[in-house]
């Protein structure tokens, strides 16, 4: 277990107090990055956020593998308008889930990318409350 040392003791944080602090939920389906295929993570990238096979294909492969780069997420997907179709309400929704979980849930070492594998939890946005 993590815990943190301070003057008067020691402090250990629990999910309870996750789900306190963070209001995720702790209960349901697990979450965790099961694949690292390219080819699928170029397709997810296509299909999930709305991106031509060029565009899909350089984004994942200029980012070392099977991840975007944070600032493609940021650069690339715009605030949404009024205007916007359904599509792209949900393509800007899944690339704003996609860029709080490289920043904030999920960060890897670089700090600058994310993996692609968890658009696999967004394909179905209506699913996405199921899991913890």
């Amino acid at each position: 277990m993590n815990s943190f040392h301070f003057p008067f003791g020691e402090m250990t944080i629990s999910l309870n107090d996750v789900h306190s602090i963070s209001g995720l939920s702790i209960v349901g389906e697990p979450v965790r990055s099961i694949r690292e295929d390219k080819v699928l993570e170029v397709v997810d990238v296509m299909n999930l956020l709305g991106r031509t096979e060029n565009e899909a294909t350089i984004a994942v492969g200029g980012a070392r593998g099977s991840s975007v780069k944070l600032v493609w997420l940021r650069e690339t997907f715009r605030p949404l308008m009024s205007s916007d179709d359904p599509d792209q309400v949900l393509y800007v929704a899944r690339a704003n889930v996609l860029y709080i979980f490289g920043t904030t849930l999920f960060t890897d070492n670089s700090g600058t990318r994310v993996k692609t594998s968890w658009l696999q939890y967004m394909e179905d946005m209506t699913e996405f409350s199921n899991y913890a």
